[in-house]
């Protein structure tokens, strides 16, 4: 399953972190994210994920970023699987 342009977009400032959280409502398995900039000279690397199963069945992701850019970045996600 892979998801272009995931989730509303947010701003980072330059050298600040960011975290994202998101749950799918069933268990999709491995999935991956990535920064999507939205603008020029958006450098966003990323720093963590990883994921949770919940009691309930679903499974919680969750990555950070580092924004590593001159300035601030307008951003979303790319998230993918293996599958």
């Amino acid at each position: 399953m892979a998801h272009n342009n995931f989730l509303s977009p947010v701003w980072v400032n330059s050298g600040a972190p960011v975290d994202w959280w998101y749950t799918f409502h069933d268990n999709p398995g491995v999935q991956y994210a990535m920064a999507n900039p939205q603008s020029p000279d958006g450098q966003l690397i990323t720093t963590y994920e990883g994921n949770i199963l919940n009691d309930d069945g679903t499974n919680t992701y969750y990555v950070g970023f580092q924004n590593n850019g001159p300035q601030a970045c307008f951003h979303n996600l790319n998230v993918g699987g293996l599958t």
